[in-house]
């Protein structure tokens, strides 16, 4: 459970959509979800996805490829700026792929789950609608945390899910 007061912005257009489409992607649901840590802010308590099967922003490359290692197969490369995208196709799971973006140190940066057909997430077991975005097919929260914060974006028709994106809020650090 989180507990801070939400920002409301846009759609953050970009990197998960593109890789997915490239890779030819489709993911998958709710087993495997946990909730985000507490954070004191204001009173107000808003309870939001923050790790889709246990890959979440700031998780290393290690840590994401011992949890979804059994879980399915994967593919990737690595980026200009030092990081890795990789891609997992899974088996047994809610979702039917995840890919995911690190930074150079190895940190997940945004990770997007494709739910499989029939298993879409409703948007309300996502988080606290009352404090996300919403617009046709998609709801958006940010959601501040002491190092930067993350937003969590889905999308999908009647409210539920077909895709799930956590990007990081963090401003990176210069050298």
């Amino acid at each position: 459970m989180i507990t801070s007061r939400l920002k409301r912005t846009g759609l953050l257009a970009g990197g998960p959509v593109l890789l997915g489409v490239l890779l030819g992607l489709v993911f998958e649901t709710p087993a495997g979800w946990t909730q985000s840590p507490n954070v004191q802010s204001e009173n107000v308590r808003v309870q939001t996805t923050s790790t889709i099967l246990g890959v979440g922003i700031g998780t290393t490359l290690e840590e994401a490829r011992a949890r979804l290692g059994s879980l399915g197969t994967s593919g990737g490369r690595d980026t200009r700026e030092g990081g890795r995208k990789e891609a997992w196709t899974l088996t047994g799971t809610d979702f039917a792929t995840i890919a995911l973006k690190t930074d150079n140190q190895g940190r997940v940066l945004w990770v997007s789950g494709f739910v499989r057909p029939g298993r879409e997430i409703p948007f309300a077991q996502l988080g606290d609608l009352t404090l996300a975005t919403l617009k046709a097919g998609q709801a958006i929260w940010n959601v501040p945390t002491p190092d930067g914060g993350y937003r969590l974006v889905a999308k999908g028709e009647a409210d539920r899910a077909r895709v799930v994106y956590l990007l990081s809020l963090a401003t990176p650090k210069r050298e």
